[in-house]
C-alpha cells in the first residue's frame, strides 16, 4: 500500500498521510532506423513535470515499445513508428522512423525520424500536455547528394546534427532530470547514464556506407539510447526503458535493415513517501512490470514493457496509488 508511518511499528503509532506529490517521467518507445544508408528513427516524445495524484483513483498506464526497424530500401520496406506511452490523462508519442534509402512514407510524431537520399527529415510531433512539460526535436535531412549517409533521428534535448556528403548524421541528445540519479536510475533498470547524469529519448544516428561511392563514417547517437549507425551491417537498436531511436542501416553493397527503436518508460518519484510498495495498487497488468526504489526519504516507482524494441506488444496495466 502507498503509505507512510511515522516512529514504531505499524499499528503502534499514528498513519501520517502523503499528500500525492509527485514529478513524474513519460517516455514513448522510439522509432526505428531506416535501411540501406536511411536516417536514424527519432526518439519517444517525452513529458516530464510535477503531478498531485490522487488517492485511490485509477491510473491507466501504457508504456510503448520501440517500432520495427526498415527492412528494405523499397517503400513497401519503409519502418513505423515507435508507440505511444500513456500515464493517466498523458500522452507521450512514439518517435518518428528514419526514411529508408528510397523514401517511404513517415508520419511526424515524437521526435521526428532522418532523411536519406536526397529526402528531407521529419519533423517532432509532440503535443503539450499540462502541466507537465513537453521535449521534442526534428531530425536531420540528408539533402547533399544521393551518394550521402543518412540523417540522425531527433532527440528530447536537441535536434539531430545534419550528414555530411562523408559523415552520417548525429542523434539528437536526450534529457536528464536531476530527480532521477544515477542511483535510482541502476536501481530501476532504466535511462543512460553519463558523467554522473541520466539521459532518455535519445535520436538514433544516420546509416552509413562501406564501399564507393558510398564511403562514409559512421557517427554516434544521442545519450538517452540513441543507437550508433549501422556500419557494415544492420542498424543498431535503441537501448530498452529509455525511448532511443534506432539507427540507419548500412550499404556493403548488401542492403541492411534499420535497427529497431527502445522502448519507452514512465518513471514517478513519490516525494516525501519513504517506504512505497506496491502491494495490490498495481493490476490488470499484459506485458508490463512494475519495479520501486527508496532511499529513506523518497520512492520512486518505474513502469516497464516487456517488448523492449521491435515486434512484440506494448505494456499495460492499472495502478491505483492509495495513502
Amino acid at each position: 500500500m502507498g503509505r507512510k508511518y511515522v516512529g514504531g511499528l505499524i499499528g503502534a503509532s499514528p498513519l501520517v498521510g502523503w499528500d500525492g506529490s509527485a514529478s513524474v517521467l513519460i517516455v514513448a518507445g522510439g522509432g526505428g532506423g531506416g535501411a540501406v544508408m536511411g536516417g536514424g528513427g527519432g526518439a519517444g516524445g517525452l513529458l516530464e513535470g510535477n503531478l498531485t495524484l490522487t488517492s485511490g483513483a485509477q491510473y491507466a498506464i501504457t508504456v510503448g515499445r520501440g517500432s520495427t526497424g526498415s527492412t528494405g530500401r523499397s517503400p513497401s520496406g519503409q519502418g513505423s513508428n515507435g508507440s505511444d506511452t500513456v500515464f493517466g490523462s498523458h500522452t507521450a508519442k512514439g518517435g518518428s522512423a528514419g526514411v529508408t534509402w528510397t523514401a517511404g512514407s513517415v508520419t511526424s510524431s515524437g521526435s521526428g525520424g532522418g532523411g536519406a537520399y536526397t529526402t528531407t527529415h521529419i519533423v517532432a510531433n509532440q503535443p503539450s500536455s499540462p502541466p507537465l512539460t513537453a521535449y521534442a526535436n526534428d531530425g536531420s535531412s540528408n539533402t547533399s547528394s544521393s551518394a550521402s549517409p543518412g540523417g540522425g533521428g531527433g532527440g528530447a534535448g536537441a535536434a539531430a546534427t545534419a550528414p555530411t556528403s562523408t559523415v552520417a548524421g548525429v542523434g539528437g541528445v536526450g534529457k536528464s532530470f536531476s530527480w532521477i540519479t544515477t542511483t535510482v536510475a541502476t536501481a530501476l533498470g532504466v535511462g543512460e547514464e553519463d558523467s554522473g547524469n541520466v539521459y532518455f529519448a535519445g535520436g538514433g544516428a544516420g546509416g552509413a556506407g562501406t564501399v564507393n561511392p558510398y564511403v562514409h563514417t559512421a557517427s554516434s547517437g544521442g545519450l538517452g539510447g540513441g543507437a550508433a549507425s549501422g556500419y557494415g551491417g544492420a542498424g543498431n537498436d535503441g537501448l530498452a526503458h529509455t525511448g532511443g531511436g534506432g539507427s540507419g542501416g548500412s550499404y556493403t553493397p548488401t542492403d541492411y535493415p534499420g535497427g529497431d527503436g527502445g522502448s519507452g518508460v514512465v518513471v514517478v518519484k513519490l516525494v516525501g513517501n519513504a517506504n512505497y510498495s506496491l502491494g495490490s495498487d498495481f493490476s490488470n497488468t499484459s506485458g508490463l512490470t512494475a519495479t520501486t526504489y527508496s532511499d529513506g526519504t523518497d520512492s520512486w516507482v518505474a513502469f516497464k514493457c516487456t517488448a523492449t524494441s521491435g515486434g512484440g506488444t506494448t505494456g499495460t496495466g492499472t495502478w491505483t496509488p492509495t495513502f
